[in-house]
Parts: structure tokens; C-alpha cells; sequence
């Protein structure tokens, strides 16, 4: 709550389901399919991701990313154990508001060789982004 501007949050892991599945219903897939998650390309940036050569991923043609606007760039992201920043070019973190059981909470990863957007849970204390979304 401190982190967010008044009148924004930071979402919560249904709700980045719910993203999740209106990208798929909506045929963001990379193929145009309506299942499965292979969102990925569809939220990553045009820009600054890992060359990959496997269609359907992040890193492969990167001017077919973006199409759903979200804009995800790679900034990688900080492990507070080892006081480092990692994999920048290669992965965008987003965290959610949803705790995963303490100390953890849920998270989404977009991966410059994987075509889907990727849930984990992941220790609070380290660095990732942050998408927030506006109150109603």
C-alpha cells in the first residue's frame, strides 16, 4: 500500500489471471489460438529482450511483440540473498499483492525463450517490478 499512488494498487494474482485468460479468450496468443497461455510476445516490448530463435517466443522477432500493449520490458531483476541484479535482456518480474505464505508472494515471469506468462511465487524481499492498475 505504501508503494502505490493514491487511487492505484498493485494487482492481485486473480487478478493477473484474469488478464492472463483475456489475452487467451481475445486470440493474443502468439498462433491466434483461444487456449492455452502463449501470451507472452503479446505483453513483452519490441525492444531490449535476448535474441531467441524458437518462433512464438519473447526473443524471436521482436517486432511482432506488444500487440496487447502492456509493454513489459527486461529489466531483469535484484536477489536481495545475493545483493545482485540478474538476467537483464532475458526476463521481465512482475510481482502481485497475494501472498504466497510468508515471506512469499506471487509473481508473473515473461522469458525471452518461453511464449507464455509464467506464475511463480517468489521471496517479498527481492526486487522486481511493478504493474499497478487504477482503483474503480
Amino acid at each position: 500500500k505504501e508503494l502505490a499512488p493514491e487511487g492505484w494498487r498493485i494487482p492481485s494474482d486473480a487478478e493477473w489471471t484474469t488478464l492472463e485468460n483475456h489475452l487467451i479468450a481475445n486470440g493474443y496468443n502468439y498462433d491466434g489460438t483461444f487456449t492455452e497461455n502463449k501470451i507472452a510476445k503479446a505483453m513483452a516490448s519490441t525492444t531490449e529482450w535476448i535474441s531467441c530463435p524458437f518462433p512464438g517466443t519473447v526473443g524471436n522477432d521482436e517486432s511482432l511483440n506488444n500487440s496487447s500493449g502492456f509493454n513489459a520490458f527486461p529489466e531483469g531483476f535484484y536477489s536481495f540473498s545475493s545483493g545482485s541484479f540478474y538476467y537483464e535482456g532475458s526476463v521481465a518480474v512482475f510481482w502481485s499483492s497475494t501472498e504466497n505464505g510468508p515471506p512469499d508472494a506471487w509473481s508473473r515471469f515473461l522469458f525471452f525463450d518461453y511464449s507464455g506468462l509464467y506464475r511463480s511465487g517468489n521471496k517479498r524481499q527481492d526486487g522486481f517490478s511493478v504493474r499497478f492498475i487504477k482503483d474503480n
